[in-house]
């Protein structure tokens, strides 16, 4: 199974997701004394503000950075390794993209803890979740093949010097 679709895939998900609501949170709504309020309307009036990922993406803080950085990395980090051969088959580059997804995974789960989370944190908690299967897969079929490599080649220097 290759694992790149999978990259694809979640990049394109992170980035729907930030058209997607991440949560929302009730309100209240005071009403004036003066007011009155019809008999049929017996509780009292709810608002709801609604939180895109965009709202977090204030960059004069450091926290609009990481909020930005959360979904900006996967599309720079799939065009980085589409353009160079040697970051695809880094095992410190795979790593990176182990800990970005993990992470990011868990600033998305952050950013949506302030109310009840809704359709996008789904959607991007799902993207990070199907990169770092991806990322992971990848780096232990990479790290299992260098064992096997160093492991045949002790075993060849072995067999040359008896």
């Amino acid at each position: 199974m290759k694992t790149l679709p999978l990259r694809h895939i979640a990049t394109a998900l992170v980035l729907i997701s930030l058209a997607l609501p991440l949560s929302r949170c009730q309100k209240k709504v005071v009403l004036p004394q003066e007011e009155q309020v019809s008999s049929v309307a017996t509780e009292e009036p709810v608002e709801f503000e609604y939180t895109y990922p965009h709202d977090w993406f204030e960059l004069d803080e450091w926290t609009g950075w990481v909020a930005l950085l959360t979904f900006a990395w996967p599309p720079l980090v799939l065009l980085a390794r589409h353009r160079s051969r040697r970051l695809r088959e880094s095992m410190a580059f795979k790593g990176m993209e182990v800990l970005l997804s993990a992470g990011g995974g868990y600033i998305i789960w952050l950013l949506s803890a302030f109310g009840e989370r809704l359709v996008g944190f789904y959607v991007a908690i799902s993207a990070m979740a199907i990169y770092l299967f991806a990322a992971g897969s990848e780096l232990i079929k990479l790290a299992n093949l260098r064992y096997q490599n160093r492991k045949a080649e002790q075993t060849h220097k072995g067999q040359t010097l008896n």
